[in-house]
């Protein structure tokens, strides 16, 4: 029976639409188009060599003989040949005449939709929605850009990112600081400006693939909207470049987006060095960030599977990359814990630890950049109480990536136990191995710091502010010893002065009516009846009076300290004399004498007293690490004002952060979580923990105010710990909520 079905003819023909050519990089393999499908599939000679003898008249045997003879000594066996039979027919590649053969298409395509879908829904974070044939806008938009393929272009390119990178150079100081502020200061129409010049960018960097493609002889074949982590951008097919031969033109192909990008970075970086501070200032740096720093993070990564991966696949000529990768990397940890090998006809790769290297170098970084993802859509979406959205949208990201794999390690490692070609006691050995690794690395208790923001702050000083407004018209100046009561700086406020007098008369001419009806009330009644209302209108008056009194003196403020006359810290100085001013003059204060004169308004910092050389830092540490901060511990203190230097120092009190206590500093930049109350300002989060910080080295040259990072020497803790704490703190396991 078996001999009779080996040598009967089979039906199963190749389908007539497929082309092919020989693959890039190699002299064997062919590239094989399903035009329906606008798929592409990498087969060796060998199996190349099986799907031509497809032609509905040639047996299994027959088959199997034509084989021997074109590679001898090679030989396949019926399963293998039947293994390729259902791959084949599984991707499209062959057809069967049989009568059931439309209800087998029709089951096939239902298969695939509700695959794409699935793939889909365990995908949130690249969702992409069905496009539209490209072919009349580009036609249209080709002829346009045909000056991009001058050299007078080329040539003006080359000068704008010449003289954009010497910009860059010069001034990379204030780069850096503006970047700074801008991630430490975000607001939502920072956040909505970013996304918008996102969307604008990647649009360019789209019609540049499809344009170029076009140029070089592919074919766009389709183009749609893509939701990039919720964001829109648009989405281009041209996957016909790999029937390009020459390589080049592949790889032009592929990084046209990217050096459109860098043009248009080259452009914002000169936009920005000559505009002056302002939104469209901010909107170049914007625009130089996203298309240089985050394009060459992700659309240049070639871990990732965008325009970086197809350049490296054309490098290595090769196709099919991550596919190759993956299946390498499941060979070798088969191979590892059962001793298994596939047998395919597949050739195997050159420096097969390196393609599985690649495989897992892509998979973790895929795995950091979710979390990064969900860690930033967590923080935005908090605001707005949808921090649950974001811990949806991980979880099934992480599905997503996960249940694949585990699915296809199952069947494996239960088919191969079932019929014997795993070694159980290697599997059960090596799996113990691995899990007694896992958890030494997990439980090895290891070095932890605890992170957290730090301002300068004199040591024993007090910060001054305008309780009344007015015009300042005498006081120190910096550098001034002062006593604890004495006079700091004297305001005036004739508004004030005119309100007072005549509080003041009117006081005067009640009490002169009073006295008159006293006089008058023996003789006339009516007047003893108006006597306790001129009293009643006295008492009010000299409240009035007291009011304006002690609002007046007010004006005269007082050192509450015994020190020096220092600078404000710095956020308190922009907040004292505007940001523009204050650029233009760092150590300028409300006290300078050129500023004498000038109106100043009630809660307008004027200056810091304590003593001159000494300088502690404060920090405050969230709730969750309170725990782990001891008396004594040691710091390392980094600020932004001393550049690359260290500090260290020892952490000399703790105590619970009051509204009143948390530095203005770092509540100004955004580096402490606050929470709305209905009837005041944002207040910090309770729990929070105040520490000071005697700093050892000789601090007198770090600036009041400079706002940086510390981190704290704690106990060490396992990542197992880190780990547990982090998502119990993060899902609110184990914690009541508070009403």
């Amino acid at each position: 029976m078996a001999d009779a079905l080996f040598s009967r003819r089979l039906e199963a023909r190749r389908r007539s639409d497929l082309r092919f050519c020989p693959a890039p990089g190699s002299s064997s393999a062919w590239l094989v188009e399903d035009p329906l499908a606008s798929r592409y599939y990498e087969l060796p000679a060998e199996e190349m060599f099986l799907l031509r003898q497809f032609d509905g008249r040639a047996s299994s045997e027959e088959i199997c003989r034509r084989f021997a003879r074109a590679f001898a000594p090679r030989r396949i066996e019926l399963r293998q040949l039947a293994d390729f039979m259902r791959r084949a027919y599984g991707q499209g590649l062959l057809t069967s005449p049989g009568s059931r053969q439309g209800e087998s298409l029709y089951l096939r395509a239902g298969h695939t939709r509700a695959t794409r879908l699935k793939q889909t829904l365990l995908n949130p974070l690249a969702v992409r929605l069905p496009g539209v044939d490209p072919e009349p806008l580009l036609a249209r938009l080709s002829p346009l850009c045909n000056f991009v393929w001058s050299r007078s272009f080329l040539l003006l390119v080359a000068v704008v990112l010449t003289a954009a990178l010497y910009v860059v150079m010069l001034r990379a100081a204030d780069l850096r600081a503006e970047l700074l502020a801008a991630t430490t200061q975000l607001s939502a129409r920072t956040l909505w400006s970013v996304a918008v010049v996102t969307l604008a960018v990647k649009c360019v960097h789209e019609l540049a693939h499809a344009v170029a493609c076009r140029r070089l002889g592919g074919n766009c074949r389709e183009i749609g909207v893509m939701l990039l982590v919720g964001m829109p951008c648009l989405y281009c097919d041209v996957t016909s470049v790999w029937m390009i031969p020459e390589r080049w033109r592949r790889i032009l192909v592929g990084a046209a987006g990217m050096l459109a990008e860098i043009v248009i970075a080259g452009a914002a970086v000169l936009l920005w060095y000559a505009s002056g501070p302002g939104r469209f200032h901010d909107l170049c740096l914007q625009t130089a960030v996203v298309c240089s720093v985050a394009t060459l993070l992700f659309n240049g990564n070639p871990l990732l599977r965008y325009d970086g991966y197809f350049i490296l696949t054309d490098l290595l000529g090769t196709t099919n990359l991550g596919e190759r990768a993956d299946a390498e990397l499941r060979r070798c940890v088969a191979k590892v814990f059962t001793g298994h090998d596939d047998d395919d006809l597949s050739a195997r790769p050159k420096r097969a630890w390196a393609w599985a290297g690649y495989a897992f170098a892509s998979l973790a970084y895929r795995l950091v950049l979710t979390f990064v993802i969900w860690w930033f859509l967590r923080g935005a979406l908090a605001r707005f109480g949808l921090s649950a959205a974001a811990d949806l949208v991980l979880a099934v990201s992480l599905l997503g990536m996960t249940v694949g794999p585990v699915k296809r390690a199952g069947r494996f490692t239960t088919s191969g136990l079932r019929d014997g070609s795993i070694d159980s006691r290697r599997f059960t050995a090596r799996g113990l191995a691995v899990v007694a690794l896992l958890a030494a690395a997990l439980l090895w208790p290891l070095p932890y710091r605890v992170a957290a923001p730090a301002v300068v702050r004199s040591d024993g000083g007090r910060n001054v502010f305008v309780a009344t407004d007015g015009r300042l018209v005498a006081g120190k100046v910096l550098g001034d010893q002062v006593a604890a009561g004495d006079v700091v700086a004297r305001l005036e406020n004739l508004e004030m002065d005119r309100k007072l007098d005549e509080a003041a008369r009117e006081v005067i001419e009640l009490r002169k009516s009073a006295e008159s009806l006293e006089r008058r009330r023996i003789e006339d009644p009516s007047a003893g009846a108006a006597l306790p209302a001129t009293q009643a209108a006295i008492a009010a008056a000299e409240a009035r009076l007291a009011k304006l009194n002690a609002e007046h003196s007010r004006l005269t403020i007082t050192a509450p300290c015994s020190g020096v006359v220092l600078p404000l810290p710095q956020n308190l100085a922009k907040l004292a004399i505007g940001q523009d001013d204050w650029q233009a003059n760092p150590g300028d204060t409300p006290l300078s004498p050129a500023r004498r004169d000038r109106f100043l308004a009630a809660g307008t910092p004027l200056c810091t007293i304590g003593p001159v050389a000494r300088r502690e830092a404060l920090l405050v540490v969230e709730q969750g690490d309170v725990e782990f901060v001891r008396n004594g511990a040691e710091v390392k203190l980094q600020f932004d004002a001393a550049g690359s230097k260290s500090w260290h120092g020892r952490v000399v009190e703790l105590a619970l952060l009051r509204p009143e206590d948390a530095p203005d500093e770092i509540v100004a930049v955004g580096l402490i979580e606050m929470q709305s109350e209905a009837d005041g300002p944002p207040q910090p989060k309770p729990g929070m923990q105040l520490i000071r910080v005697s700093i050892d080295d000789a601090a007198e040259r770090l600036p009041i105010g400079a706002v940086g990072q510390a981190r704290i020497s704690a106990d060490s803790q396992s990542l197992a710990q880190r780990g547990l704490r982090f998502f119990a703190e993060t899902f609110r396991i184990g914690k009541r909520r508070e009403h």
